[in-house]
Parts: structure tokens; C-alpha cells; sequence
């Protein structure tokens, strides 16, 4: 994960520590752990569904870097079946848009300096809600964008041609909302359908 200029971005601003959500975890915090050493003071949510990690959450090294919330990230509130972590179960989940997991958070009128996202294809149904609603609900927006994006997710794709026609539509509405690319990386482990991007909004460039 890569950040654009960390310690101009993560600055306090006003009353409020900056503020950081990550979806997707499955208890792997090394990006946490890297956030807290170059901002001890930043608010850290992970956001993670998974069934069996809010059990094990409280005994992991993760509990040191992060509020953990058992919540994932859609377009629109629903239920998902999601497989477990080992020893765990398939189970039915909630997934929410970002608007209202930041009303029930009481974040609805901050900025998110860091949204660092990956949720297995949902970004897509995610970020369609976000470019639809924004104006209508008022949200101040991210400084830093951080996504995997899932090209070839079998839940959601047939063939490339659709996955790349909704990958346009998500790097169009980025660029609608005033996001610039700043970096991109392809997932090793999966070279043809998983590619990190970062983008940061036009508005801290300066």
C-alpha cells in the first residue's frame, strides 16, 4: 500500500484526529501497524464480516491498531452468505453503503483522510452508490483512496468484456468526483484479475 505524501495527508485537522477506514482484513495489519507508526495519533475502523475473525479480533496483534466493526461494504444495506475463516462456517452477513456505516459511526460530516478498500468485487456496487448519492447526502469525501479492484470475480463477471465495462464506469466516476491515480500495482498471486489502485483527490494536490 502505497500513500500519497502521508504526513501532509494524515495531519490533524481542528478538533478531529485523522481518520482512517479499512475494509477488508482477515487479520492482516501490517498496513494498520504502518499507518499507527506514521500517525500515532490517527483514528484507525477496520471494517471485516468475516466469520470467526470477530472472535479471534480481541487476541490478535490487529486489536493494537484498529477498532474492528463486524460490517462489510456494498452499495446499498443487504445480506451476503460469506465463507468463514478455518474452522468457521458459512454465514449470512450485512453489508452496508459508506454513507450510513459513517452516520452510525457519527462521521457523517468528516473527511476520511485514508478509505483503503478490499472487499472481493463489492467495490464496484460500492463506489456506483458513492458517485450516485454524494451531492444528496453531502459527503466531504476521502483524501486517499486505496482499492484492489477484482476484474474477473466469478459472482459478478461472465467475461472480460463485462468486467472492463464496469472497471470504465469505476475510474469515471473517480475521475466525476475529482480523483487522480497516483499509483497502480498488479496482485501478484492474482496477475490477471486483481490490481491495486491509489488515488488522491484533486483538492490536496496543491
Amino acid at each position: 500500500k502505497v500513500l500519497c505524501d502521508p504526513k501532509r495527508m494524515m495531519a490533524a485537522t481542528g478538533e478531529h484526529r485523522p481518520l482512517v477506514y479499512s475494509f477488508g482484513s482477515k487479520l492482516e495489519c501490517d498496513f494498520e501497524k504502518d499507518l499507527k507508526s506514521d500517525c500515532p495519533l490517527c483514528e484507525v475502523h477496520v471494517f471485516d464480516p468475516t466469520p470467526g475473525l470477530a472472535e479471534n479480533w480481541p487476541t490478535s496483534k490487529c486489536v493494537e491498531f484498529g477498532t474492528h466493526h463486524d460490517i462489510g461494504l456494498g452499495g446499498y444495506i443487504k445480506t451476503v452468505s460469506l465463507d468463514g475463516m478455518e474452522g468457521h462456517a458459512t454465514k449470512k452477513v450485512q453489508l452496508k453503503d459508506l454513507f450510513s456505516i459513517q452516520a452510525e459511526l457519527g462521521h457523517r460530516h468528516r473527511v476520511i483522510d485514508v478509505l483503503k478498500i478490499d472487499v472481493e468485487g463489492s467495490e464496484f456496487d460500492a463506489f456506483s452508490f458513492i458517485a450516485k448519492h454524494r451531492d444528496a447526502r453531502q459527503w466531504l469525501g476521502a483524501k486517499i483512496i486505496i482499492l484492489e479492484v477484482h476484474l474477473l470475480h466469478p459472482s459478478l463477471f461472465t467475461d472480460w468484456i463485462e468486467g472492463l465495462t464496469a472497471f470504465k464506469k469505476l475510474f469515471s466516476d473517480f475521475a466525476a468526483m475529482g480523483y487522480r491515480l497516483y499509483y497502480k500495482e498488479v496482485n501478484v498471486f492474482a496477475p490477471r484479475s486483481c490490481v491495486e489502485y491509489a488515488l488522491v483527490h484533486e483538492r490536496y494536490l496543491a
